[in-house]
């Protein structure tokens, strides 16, 4: 039995994939019922049982990946798209964090005494880097010798945050908060506010953005009202989107403004993605956003998302699901292009890491064989 294992892992780990479940993972689940399994996997431990290749079409092609240790939770790539981070859990309340330049060599390895749920690099022009840590309940700052500070938050806990390096007006984090007070706050180095608007009385996220060239905040309340915000902490334009919009993403061409907005159907497990377009000749605060169209994706949840210049075309989305999937959308909501990984998509970056100047798109999968993967297009 332990041959004939061994034999089968190490077939099904170099296989193509041709959709659906990866042969390696099959073997892995069928090692994991049998009653020698610390034996079975130790010969195979350097096989990588996440995603390698990608979907059936070939759209992207693998430059490599990192398979990292324990159970991933998070990653991250530098505005310079030099140095990559991927966090994981250690023990209990341990977070581990690996260092990758751009070909993916380990530069070194940190532990942080403080389990986070999600976790952000945090460029603000010091010698060495900060990060931010959340864990729903508590926001705070944190750097490779272990100095942590927290940020005075409502006790009712943060929804989510995004962090502004330096280079952008930076540095500082803005959180959302779906109760407590100001829902979208804003909080510099050290852990001090900086300000808080009490206008947003509720925000199920925060994002930096980009309206045109100009860095900006979003912040919506889940009810289809989104706010723009300043850097100083002024809302620019307020947009009452179609449903329950929680989320967007901003995106600008010759064609003009283009605005991608998440609605999460309330009492069901589906999402949907919904394209609108700003319309011409308004001032920027009276603008209107005219659906364009919007595509049904199946059911999950959408955990990551980015755009990306991966080609000679015009800018991609992609979007990652708490399922796995990974999907590739022109402007219209047509998917382009899906792969499917082993576990939760945590986060998606585009950065042109080898300088060909068109970006790579950098996947960070959760879980145990779950890591980081880089992948071109071709």
């Amino acid at each position: 039995m332990r041959a004939w294992v061994r034999i089968l892992a190490v077939v099904g780990a170099v296989l193509p994939w041709s959709g659906g479940r990866a042969p390696a993972q099959e073997i892995q689940e069928l090692a994991e019922k049998v009653e020698e399994l610390p034996m079975l996997l130790k010969p195979i431990k350097a096989i990588s049982l996440g995603r390698t290749s990608w979907g059936h079409d070939g759209y992207f092609e693998l430059l490599w990946q990192h398979d990292a240790q324990g159970s991933v939770s998070g990653a991250d790539v530098s505005s310079s798209g030099r140095e990559l981070w991927v966090a994981s859990q250690g023990g209990a309340s341990e977070l581990l964090l690996t260092r990758l330049d751009a070909e993916g060599k380990v530069l070194g390895k940190h532990s942080h005494h403080r389990k986070a749920l999600k976790f952000r690099l945090w460029e603000t022009g010091g010698k060495e880097p900060l990060f931010v840590g959340m864990d729903g309940f508590r926001l705070w700052q944190f750097d490779l010798k272990g100095a942590t500070v927290d940020f005075d938050i409502p006790k009712t806990g943060v929804a989510g945050f995004t962090v502004v390096p330096k280079e952008l007006g930076g540095p500082f984090v803005a959180a959302a908060y779906q109760y407590g007070g100001a829902g979208l706050r804003a909080f510099q180095k050290g852990g001090k506010l900086a300000w808080e608007l009490p206008e947003i009385e509720r925000a199920g996220n925060a994002a930096l953005d980009f309206a045109g060239r100009r860095p900006v905040l979003t912040a919506s309340n889940g009810t289809g009202k989104i706010y723009v915000v300043g850097l100083q902490g002024t809302v620019l334009e307020r947009i009452q989107a179609e449903g329950n919009t929680d989320r967007v993403l901003f995106d600008q061409d010759e064609d003009g403004q283009w605005m991608y907005a998440l609605d999460s159907q309330a009492g069901s497990w589906t999402e949907t993605l919904g394209v609108s377009r700003a319309e011409r000749g308004r001032a920027p605060g009276e603008r209107r956003w005219e659906p364009v169209s919007t595509e049904e994706l199946g059911r999950f949840t959408v955990t990551a998302w980015c755009l990306g210049s991966f080609d000679a075309g015009p800018r991609r989305l992609v979007v990652g699901t708490d399922t796995g999937w990974v999907l590739v959308l022109d402007r219209r909501g047509k998917v382009l292009s899906q792969s499917r990984f082993r576990g939760k998509v945590l986060s998606l970056a585009a950065k042109d890491l080898n300088r060909d100047r068109k970006e790579e798109l950098i996947v960070a999968t959760e879980g145990y064989g779950g890591g980081l993967f880089v992948y071109t297009r071709p």
